[in-house]
């Protein structure tokens, strides 16, 4: 017979091999989840970086490194799976294929605007990577979106009476620094009538060309290559000037229909009565001769984009005059521009 300490000793050595066999199925189960957990894993890792996930990444990066105040909104513009740019961005570089580029814009909570561009973010779509992150303005203090770096100013010489007689005539200029295939500062200023700051450059682009799109001129390049020294992160660059007589204006020719304010002898500008039409702006004038009450003048190369006023008088009876304008030739089409000018 078994005693009573036999007995103990049999249960003790079952108990012992149950354990030991719960023990290897937990072992094997624990095993089997790790291996599908970590499956399961690797395969959502390894899906594309799709769009929506990459602006959210984007959006909680550019928080957490630009300091943006939490009463400003951050959000993501265009988003191409390209390295085209963004539309605040003036230009293309070569496509990168596999690249999402993702443009974030920031405006105050209670501002209705569209925003201002504010960083550029391009992400590895297979590795899941941010391979690009540029912060086009920054929040160093004061105004969450005031952009640092270098500023060139220069003046606008031989500016047109036209456009200098044409308040904040600023706001049909635009002024923007290049460096490498994209644009790296717009922030432009008028100080005084005639000088310009554009602010905002980044040391770091090396060299930057200034280009220019201003009403009634075509596409201009202010300066080729503009140096830039990294040992002097901040300051100033002057004498990057704009020579208005450099440029070639937008042009189109007038065709002013001068007519008499009615008939009869008395009229203002009964047939046969001559007329001189003046563009005032530009000094052109033209002499016309009525017919039946009225004579078609016709003015050449009248710049457009800006306002301009004609002024017409009766040189038979020079108490007869009229005055058209200030009007804005468009600088699109290359028809004339017709109008009527009507002695009083």
């Amino acid at each position: 017979m078994i005693g009573r300490s036999g007995l103990l000793k049999l249960l003790s050595i079952s108990e012992i091999l149950s354990g030991i066999r719960l023990r290897s199925y937990v072992r094997v189960i624990c095993f089997m989840f790790v291996v599908w957990f970590g499956m399961s894993g690797f395969t959502t890792l390894s899906a594309p970086l799709t769009i929506e996930r990459a602006a959210d990444i984007a959006v909680a990066d550019a928080r957490y490194w630009s300091g943006l105040p939490s009463d400003w909104r951050l959000f993501a513009g265009d988003i191409l799976q390209t390295n085209d740019l963004c539309t605040p961005f003036l230009g293309h570089t070569d496509d990168l294929p596999g690249i999402l580029t993702i443009g974030l814009f920031a405006r105050p909570a209670s501002s209705i605007s569209e925003g201002r561009l504010f960083a550029l973010y391009q992400f590895d779509a297979s590795s899941r990577k941010i391979v690009r992150r540029d912060f086009i303005t920054s929040r160093p203090r004061g105004d969450p979106l005031r952009t640092d770096g270098i500023a060139i100013q220069g003046v606008l010489r031989n500016l047109p009476g036209y456009i200098l007689g044409t308040p904040d005539f600023l706001s049909r200029f635009t002024i923007w620094a290049e460096a490498n295939g994209r644009v790296v500062a717009t922030e432009t200023q008028l100080i005084g009538t005639t000088l310009y700051r554009l602010s905002g450059i980044p040391v770091t682009a090396g060299s930057v060309t200034i280009k220019a799109k201003i009403r009634g001129y075509d596409l201009a390049t202010l300066h080729p290559a503009v140096v830039l020294n990294p040992s002097q992160p901040a300051g100033v660059i002057a004498g990057i000037d704009v020579d208005f007589s450099m440029l070639q204006p937008i042009q189109r020719d007038v065709r002013l229909i001068v007519k008499s304010d009615g008939p009869g002898s008395d009229a203002s500008f009964p047939g046969g009565a001559r007329a001189r039409v003046y563009a005032s702006e530009v000094g052109q004038s033209v002499d016309v001769v009525s017919n039946n009450g009225w004579a078609e003048a016709m003015l050449t190369g009248i710049p457009t984009g800006w306002p301009l006023s004609f002024f017409a008088v009766n040189t038979d009876h020079g108490n007869f005059t009229g005055k058209l304008g200030p009007i804005i030739i468009p600088e699109d089409g290359g028809s004339v521009y017709t109008d009527v000018l009507t002695l009083h």
